[in-house]
């Protein structure tokens, strides 16, 4: 998720609210930097510094990571990250969305964080049961609660088998590097690629996309699914 991806949406509800609604509850604000701090304040919320700027969290906000929902506990966990070095996800990075409280203060309506926004694409130069490496880079799947790795797919969202996957398969990954490995919550491969799974019967899905066909609460607006099928189960004709 990135901040042109919040953009939009602040728009459209600054221009329903109207003039007035603005006014009362101030400016939208929207930003991405650098996680300082999580501090816990005494009503239960929390106040997470990105950058210069204090942005209250509370139950009402969103608070999510590329894989997961958090809690106000899983945001201030500070187990660290494998590999990482900072506590949590201080130091990685944040994208906040909301409103003033004050000049100085936001009230976060959605709060994305991450430990870091990395990206590898290439191709598959290592392939074992334990992951893959994409050239050269040792890509291993994060576990952790609080952005745990979708399994490896292809395509079509099906589940692939690493320790078979061909070399030389173009593939991508999603994560932050630790200096050692790289920590990926999702691998996509393209091309032939062997499934974890060849006996039993499988849908995968890759993308979803959705469409607010009239602006109420009512039915008839459109879901898009894209992925695959596997049909090795099926009967030979």
């Amino acid at each position: 998720m990135k901040l042109q991806e919040l953009i939009p949406a602040l728009t459209l509800s600054s221009l329903l609210g109207g003039m007035s609604a603005v006014a009362q509850v101030g400016l939208p604000n929207m930003f991405e930097g650098t996680l300082l701090s999580l501090t816990k304040q005494a009503d239960g919320s929390v106040f997470a510094r990105i950058m210069g700027t204090n942005v209250r969290v509370t139950t009402n906000t969103h608070i999510h990571t590329p894989t997961a929902t958090l809690t106000l506990a899983q945001l201030c966990d500070t187990n660290k990250f494998p590999g990482r070095v900072d506590r949590g996800f201080i130091n990685g990075t944040a994208i906040a969305a909301g409103r003033e409280e004050t000049p100085t203060l936001v009230l976060a309506s959605d709060l994305f964080v991450e430990p870091a926004e990395n990206v590898l694409v290439g191709t598959v130069s290592a392939a074992s049961a334990a992951g893959i490496s994409i050239n050269g880079t040792v890509v291993r799947a994060l576990s952790d609660p609080r952005i745990p790795s979708y399994p490896i797919r292809n395509a079509f969202g099906l589940t692939v088998d690493s320790g078979r996957v061909p070399l030389g398969t173009p593939a991508s990954a999603e994560g932050y590097f630790d200096g050692r490995f790289f920590r990926s919550f999702i691998i996509d491969l393209t091309g032939p690629t062997p499934l974890k799974d060849v006996v039993n019967p499988q849908i995968g899905v890759a993308r979803i996309t959705s469409l607010e066909v009239t602006p109420n609460s009512r039915k008839g607006d459109r879901v898009d699914f894209f992925g695959g099928v596997t049909l090795f189960h099926l009967p030979a004709t």
